[in-house]
């Protein structure tokens, strides 16, 4: 078949046999190519591979974007069976809020291994610290067990030997000394009303009582004498009734 068979003026008609190919012949629509034969179409052999955006690609290039494809799809189902996996054995949030995750562990739980040691306040913290910490509470609970025990042991002592009131209400406290009572040493000076005095102070009154029962004494001694006295010179009535009073005269005594 020649080139000159099926060219007219108006563009190219090549019809070798019952297809056709032709360019439009109009010169203001040229981008236009028809294309005619069974209903199979036409087969285009011979097509370089197309480097530009509007180049028509051939069927290497329509092949390798399918190889490719299956590939990419291939990737994607294991992608989708690895999020399927993944979602079965991963760790998420609760919710959207991404304030709270609840691990799948069950009753017993779930053990997070390899964390590292916490340093900021909300930091999670693992084993070794909580050991750390629990070896030094352990130790603050015996040294403080071992103090309250001392304390106790003390109170024991104490409650022995301390002065204690008789009740509540505070008002009454008895010593519990048996041969003669308790002595309270080392008293200060009482000074108000309330206070209780030493055996300094005790001493000072008694020294000033004695002073002045004797001095008291010496008195009454001096006024017996004058009663002595008086009794000798004095007119006294012959009874309680004073209805007679006679006089110690000597005249009298003659009588």
């Amino acid at each position: 078949m020649s080139v000159d068979d099926g060219v007219n003026h108006a563009g190219l008609l090549l019809t070798p046999g019952k297809m056709s190919l032709a360019l439009s012949p109009d010169k203001e629509n040229v981008n236009v190519l028809t294309a005619s034969a069974t209903e199979n179409g036409v087969l285009l052999s011979g097509l370089a591979a197309g480097t530009n955006a509007k180049d028509a690609v051939n069927k290497g290039q329509f092949d390798t974007l399918s190889d490719a494809t299956t590939a990419a799809q291939a990737t994607a189902d294991k992608a989708q069976d690895g999020l399927k996996l993944l979602d079965g054995i991963s760790v998420t949030y609760d919710g959207m809020s991404k304030d709270k995750v609840t691990l799948g562990g069950g009753a017993d739980g779930t053990t997070l291994s390899n964390v590292k040691n916490g340093i900021a306040p909300k930091d999670a913290v693992n084993r070794s610290q909580l050991d750390t910490v629990n070896t030094t509470l352990s130790k603050a609970a015996q040294a403080a067990q071992a103090a309250a025990d001392t304390a106790q042991s003390g109170v024991v002592t104490l409650d022995g030997v301390a002065a204690k009131y008789d009740s509540t209400a505070k008002n009454k406290l008895t010593l519990g000394g048996t041969d003669g009572g308790t002595t309270l040493s080392n008293v200060k000076a009482g000074t108000v009303a309330l206070d209780a005095v030493n055996k300094s102070q005790l001493d000072t009154v008694n020294t000033t009582l004695s002073k002045a029962a004797q001095a008291a004494q010496a008195t009454a001694d001096t006024a017996q004498s004058g009663v002595v006295a008086l009794d000798r010179i004095a007119a006294k009535y012959d009874s309680t009734a004073k209805n007679k009073l006679t006089l110690g005269g000597r005249m009298a005594a003659r009588r």
